[in-house]
């Protein structure tokens, strides 16, 4: 007999439509529509990005669930620097990915796995500034196309192939 693990998705909200990440992975995120959750999977090369709600390219994910592989080695703590802010790091715990910030004017050093002064620390994480909300925030804009009044409808985008509309 062979023993999957199974894992349940998690409730979503009764209305409307979000998303999160999917539990332990990266490229893998659940899409909540009126209640119904549904398990979705990025596209080769992307992970789901929580702070804009969608698929994107790695350097812009800081996403280490991947990363942090639970050890038979309690005392083998692994420590895994942020790729998008020098002040942030991640401290992998039983496999699982703890977030913990520098206090203000420090830098994680990732030779001495501490936070440091910022003359000490080679840490050379680019600004990726970016104009892209999460869809929860994003201000709602014409499409030009008519929605029906009542139901949920979702269209193929006219130009974009990994973009759609929502009535």
């Amino acid at each position: 007999v062979v023993v999957e693990e199974v894992r349940c998705l998690p409730t979503c909200p009764a209305k409307g439509l979000t998303s999160f990440c999917y539990d332990r992975t990266c490229t893998k995120y659940v899409l909540c529509f009126d209640g119904t959750p549904v398990l979705r999977q990025c596209s080769d090369g992307l992970q789901y990005n929580a702070q804009t709600d969608r698929c994107d390219y790695p350097q812009y994910v800081d996403c280490v669930d991947n990363l942090c592989v639970r050890q038979n080695n309690p005392a083998a703590i692994v420590y895994i620097a942020s790729k998008s802010l020098c002040d942030k790091y991640f401290v992998c715990v039983d496999g699982l990915p703890q977030v913990r910030n520098c206090t203000r004017g420090l830098q994680y050093n990732a030779a001495t796995t501490s936070c440091d002064f910022a003359s000490k620390v080679n840490c050379t994480v680019e600004t990726l500034q970016r104009n892209i909300l999460p869809y929860a925030k994003a201000p709602p804009r014409s499409a030009g196309i008519v929605c029906p009044a009542e139901g949920t409808h979702f269209y193929a985008h006219k130009n974009r192939q990994d973009s759609y509309y929502y009535c």
